[in-house]
């Protein structure tokens, strides 16, 4: 999937390629606190591991967002710092990771990533989409349509690698 700038969008997504990790990480550092930040290992795993379901924004200036997602189960929740568990039943696309440096904050860059994350979704039939909340993003993610949701009991542990606010949080989409 590929979206073209438009006159309102002054950059353009693309499927992420291991090639970008050092690009990721860089956003995650300016992005994230030192607690949330993973090792740039960590991020190549995970553009191996799930090659259809990772993003990356970019303008002019070079690299101005990332989408790091996978099929999933609903209920499952990634440790900070896991890698994917890849399931071959998916009913959830999880986005794991979504950061925008403060350069493009309030450019829609965040919402163009998760589109393109919606419409794979859409195209596999996948009925719910999830994630965890971290630094006060809870609000963004429900202007989005995602509601607070406990983890199935299995992965309360693997939310609690979160810092203290995080939330686990689902939408369901449509059509599914």
């Amino acid at each position: 999937m590929n979206d073209s700038p438009g006159p309102d969008q002054p950059f353009k997504c693309r499927i992420a390629y291991p090639g970008d990790a050092p690009a990721i990480h860089a956003v995650q550092e300016e992005s994230y606190s030192v607690l949330m930040q993973e090792e740039i290992e960590v991020i190549l795993q995970r553009l191996h591991d799930a090659p259809r379901t990772c993003w990356i924004a970019e303008d002019d200036a070079g690299p101005c967002g990332y989408l790091l997602a996978y099929p999933s189960r609903l209920g499952a929740v990634t440790p900070l710092g896991g890698h994917f568990c890849l399931v071959s039943n998916a009913d959830t696309l999880y986005l794991h990771d979504l950061a925008v440096p403060s350069r493009m904050a309030g450019k829609g860059v965040g919402s163009a990533l998760v589109e393109l994350a919606m419409q794979a979704a859409a195209a596999w039939n996948i009925s719910s989409s999830a994630l965890v909340s971290v630094q006060g993003s809870r609000q963004y993610w429900m202007r989005l349509g995602y509601t607070a949701m406990a983890p199935d009991l299995q992965y309360a542990a693997n939310l609690k690698s979160y810092p203290d606010d995080a939330v686990y949080m689902v939408k369901r989409l449509c059509g599914s």
